[in-house]
Order: structure tokens, then C-alpha cells, then sequence
């Protein structure tokens, strides 16, 4: 009996620690050492031609680095993890890219590209293959846009 009480315990606890899009590699984004905000081209570019001079993050091109404070990092450590932001319906319109946001620890990373919000999407790249290049889509509205405008500044509608 001590047994049995003893793996439902540990199913319980391994369940808590699955997120639905980040799996058991969430704790990169939770202890992440950096964050970082970027804008992005709005189509990935062909790896055959990238410009040598370019950084790229999943094949979109890096066109600017955004500051973000303290505040911004932690708020988007947790909008991120907040699975009420993903959901399992798909959407039909394309995927067209507006940032970038990734969370680096150590040698491990996970970054998000984010659509604009006129249709909420994500793909995820990571170091880890059980999450890299997988596609998302966000409720609408979600958390990661209203964050995302108010470190910006700007409204994508």
C-alpha cells in the first residue's frame, strides 16, 4: 500500500511539472539567467541565404533589440508559462512573425517568435528537440500580446 501511495504521489507531482507547450524544459524559461526582445522579419529567410552580417533566431532575421527592465523579464517569464495563453484549436491564417522572445540558461534556450496579434501564434525553437520548431496558436486575447504592447509600446491592430 505504502508503495502505491508512494507513485501516485510522484505522478502527481511530474503531472505539475509538464507544461503543454514547454514540457519538462519550462524551467529554462523559470531560471532563465538571460531574456531578451527582439523585432523580427515577418517571414523566416531560406538558411542558404542568410547574410553573414545578420543574427537569426529559427531563420527570422533579428532587425532590432528591444531593452527590457527587470519587471519585463519577470512578467514575461510568467505570461509565457501561462498555459491559459495556448490553445488546441488551430487557427487558418498564416503565420507571419513580429518578435522574438528568448529565455537562455546556461547553454540551453527556448525561444518564442510571436505573430502579431491579428492572428495569435507562436513557434517555439529550442536547444531541446522535444519543443523545437513547434506551432502554437495563442487565445485570443492572451496575455503574451498585452505584455508584449505594453514593453513596445505598440498595438498591432
Amino acid at each position: 500500500m505504502k508503495i502505491l501511495s508512494f507513485i501516485f504521489l510522484m505522478s502527481l507531482f511530474a503531472v505539475q511539472d509538464n507544461h503543454p507547450v514547454f514540457h519538462k524544459h519550462q524551467h529554462i524559461i523559470q531560471e532563465a539567467k538571460e531574456v531578451s526582445l527582439y523585432e523580427v522579419s515577418e517571414q523566416p529567410v531560406a538558411p542558404k541565404q542568410h547574410k553573414k552580417d545578420a543574427q537569426y533566431i529559427g531563420d527570422y532575421e533579428v532587425l532590432k533589440t528591444l531593452k527590457v527592465s527587470s519587471d519585463d523579464v519577470q512578467n514575461l517569464k510568467s505570461v509565457v508559462l501561462d498555459e491559459k495563453n495556448y490553445i488546441k484549436d488551430k487557427k487558418t491564417c498564416p503565420m507571419l512573425s513580429k518578435y522574438a522572445i528568448k529565455f537562455t540558461k546556461d547553454k540551453h534556450y527556448i525561444a518564442l517568435i510571436v505573430s502579431p496579434n491579428t492572428c495569435e501564434k507562436v513557434s517555439v525553437f529550442s536547444s531541446e528537440k522535444s519543443v523545437n520548431k513547434q506551432f502554437h496558436d495563442l487565445a485570443s486575447p492572451n496575455s503574451i500580446h498585452q505584455t508584449l504592447e505594453k514593453i513596445t509600446g505598440s498595438s498591432d491592430r
